[in-house]
């Protein structure tokens, strides 16, 4: 007896969605999946669903609308066991039970949110058939669960089938969703399992106790890239198939008419920036523990990321935890003080030299993203105006540690031919005092998140050539944009992000 999975995909709409959910399923299943085609499709398209290890089969459209088809999948399937899944869906854990209750019973379909039959909404659809099986109208009715047909098993001699298909056939004429409708029809009449709501958690109707044991999230109504709690996982996991297959990532970020995905790519994939982080065998733990955060984190996980890494081979397998997006670069010096400042210079030396975007974002291996209201991810979100200013972008710091850094930096600054012309960030009169506090109290940023801007950085790297004039990242930094009055804008990370 043979057993698969099959997905029905018509046009391109759906294509980004279609393959999220195959790659979220081939890490629970490595069993038979086969994608039904209609329509011309992209080559790059097929091409990846090879690399999925799917089978596709063309049909004709015929005039056939996708709901339609669903019901009539059961002539089509090369299984005897068959499981449905639609494209805008995510899967989330092993998925085996199900193929046991469809042997079992024949066949399957999912419980909707724990909607009732009684309730007004499904009291509509239901009376909406009337016209056409008024004798079912009813028991469908006192059958009391709501279903949903995004998720659905059968084999082949299951009696509701060929019934299954004619009333969708035939209902389409009074509903907009006539495979569901028709199913709901027809539950009373025949033997089924209908699967707990955790195999098709609803993406806007879900309550918090559905979150529990979840098998396959459902995002119903294109809801995949919206702002509803579980489209973070979808959104991570497509993040994790771009870095995963970073040959395809032109084609992934192609909307293909995916209005909310378009808005999503839009919003989060065309900004130019990098994000840059280090580490050494001191911090290796805490990246380690951070990393898959950053992955679950909006405004993070979409972007090309470089770890300078000192006293690790790049090909140590500690590494490894990190996705095929990720650049590991080996950074050293010639000659520094203490590590602190061979790691902190990285982010200007080394940022200059190996980010090619036009903006990057330092971010510190010990930071940590806060618990949210969404249990399943985090956001990261500059103020707009970042992305146009020649300016740093950091969290409002209120201190200098120690206070001769600035002593320093306003000497060297004093003597240097770049500062002609400017004056003094702090007063003659004020320096001595600086000079002895251990912690000198005014208004900068710190760079644990901080947004720069590359061409500035290689600015400052030119200026400091072989080492920085002070071992600080973002006292050095924040002292030359202040000097020479660039734009510095201040924020409050520490809402969401904890250094």
């Amino acid at each position: 007896m043979t057993q698969g999975i099959i997905y029905l995909n018509q046009g391109t709409k759906c294509i980004q969605r279609l393959l999220v959910s195959v790659f979220s399923l081939r890490k629970v299943y490595n069993g038979p999946i086969t994608v039904f085609i209609i329509g011309e499709q992209p080559s790059w398209f097929l091409q990846q669903l090879k690399v999925f290890n799917c089978d596709t089969i063309e049909l004709e459209c015929k005039g056939i609308r996708p709901l339609v088809r669903k019901a009539m999948l059961w002539r089509d399937t090369p299984y005897d066991v068959t499981m449905f899944i639609d494209a805008d869906t995510l899967i989330v854990d092993n998925i085996d039970e199900y193929f046991d209750k469809i042997k079992e019973y024949k066949f399957c379909t999912g419980e909707f949110a724990e909607w009732v039959t009684t309730g007004r909404t499904m009291r509509g659809r239901i009376n909406s058939f009337a016209s056409i099986v008024p004798d079912y109208v009813k028991p469908a009715i006192r059958y009391g669960k709501a279903t949903n047909t995004g998720i659905f098993g059968f084999k082949k001699d299951a009696p509701i089938l060929k019934e299954w298909e004619e009333l969708t056939i035939k209902g389409q004429a009074v509903n907009r969703i006539p495979d569901e409708v028709a199913c709901q029809m027809l539950l009373p009449r025949y033997r089924h399992w209908i699967a707990p709501v955790q195999w098709g958690v609803s993406v806007k109707m879900s309550q918090p106790h559905h979150y529990e044991n979840m098998k396959i999230i459902h995002y119903h109504g294109r809801k995949h890239a919206g702002e509803w709690p579980v489209c973070a996982l979808w959104k991570q996991a497509y993040c994790e198939m771009i870095a995963t297959y970073p040959e395809q990532k032109k084609n992934f970020l192609q909307p293909l008419g995916d209005r909310r995905l378009g808005r999503y790519i839009q919003a989060m994939f065309t900004k130019d920036l990098t994000v840059v982080t280090a580490v050494n065998e001191k911090y290796l733990g805490k990246l380690v523990a951070n990393y898959p955060k950053w992955m679950q984190t909006e405004g993070i996980m979409e972007y090309p990321m470089i770890v300078f890494v000192n006293g690790i081979d790049p090909k140590d397998e500690r590494l490894c935890f990190l996705r095929n997006n990720v650049t590991v670069i080996p950074w050293d010096m010639k000659e520094y003080a203490h590590t602190r400042e061979l790691m902190l210079t990285s982010f200007v030396l080394g940022a200059a030299k190996h980010v090619k975007t036009k903006w990057w974002m330092k971010l510190d291996g010990d930071t940590t993203p806060k618990p949210t209201k969404n249990p399943f991810g985090y956001k990261l979100i500059f103020p707009e105006e970042s992305w146009v200013k020649d300016t740093l972008t950091g969290h409002r710091w209120g201190y200098t540690k120690p206070g001769s850094f600035l002593v320093t930096l306003e000497k060297w600054a004093n003597a240097h031919p770049a500062f002609e012309g400017t004056t003094q960030v702090f007063p003659a009169d004020e320096i001595p005092n600086i000079q002895a506090q251990k912690r000198y109290g005014h208004s900068r940023i710190a760079s644990y998140i901080c947004l720069q801007s590359t061409e500035f950085t290689r600015f400052c790297a030119s200026l400091a050539g072989e080492r920085l004039p002070v071992p600080s990242h973002d006292t050095y930094m924040w002292y030359v944009a202040k000097r020479l009055g660039k734009p510095i804008l201040r924020c409050n990370f520490k809402k969401l992000f904890q250094p």
